[in-house]
């Protein structure tokens, strides 16, 4: 009684098309190309602007750092977000040079200066060439004297801390 009932809608119904692989290409055709532009709109992020005068750009130095493997002696930020490290204060050449490209730039209520940044750096002096990518969350303080950056190859560090990545605190060079 119930197969009969199922029949005898199915059958009242108007004939059904049965579409191909090409319609349904067709199909996903058009969702893709609907899709797309929402995604691009709305997914879009674009680097934050960071001014040409912001305190982040300068020479910045931390005697401690002198011939360490981890922390450059000596720092200078240039606008663009090209970024020279230098392992001991004399050098005259860097040992690292990377760029950063701002994602976030904010200030707090007390004046300092945030920023979130991604950054390529390689190291000029080895034959390889050896190239690395990494997440910054960088801090400069409210008259841009002291430049402490936390960072990591695996995401955007959380805090200002050592924790979660690898911690640097600099003064400016006048």
């Amino acid at each position: 009684m119930l197969k009969e009932r199922i029949e005898n809608i199915l059958g009242s119904m108007p004939g059904r098309v049965s579409y191909g692989m090409r319609d349904a290409a067709r199909v996903l055709a058009v969702c893709m190309c609907c899709m797309v532009p929402l995604l691009a709109v709305t997914c879009a992020t674009s680097p934050a602007a960071a001014k040409p005068d912001d305190s982040f750009y300068g020479t910045w130095v931390n005697k401690e750092y002198e011939g360490r493997a981890d922390l450059s002696a000596k720092l200078v930020n240039y606008p663009g977000g090209k970024t020279l490290n230098y392992t001991h204060l004399a050098d005259s050449e860097p040992s690292e040079e990377a760029k950063y490209t701002f994602t976030e730039a904010w200030t707090d209520a007390d004046g300092n200066h945030w920023y979130k940044a991604r950054w390529t750096s390689s190291y000029p002096s080895t034959p390889q060439k050896t190239e690395f990518k990494g997440f910054s969350l960088i801090r400069t303080n409210t008259s841009g004297s002291v430049y402490e950056e936390v960072w990591s190859l695996a995401g955007y560090p959380k805090e200002m801390s050592s924790i979660g990545g690898t911690y640097g605190k600099w003064s400016r060079k006048e």
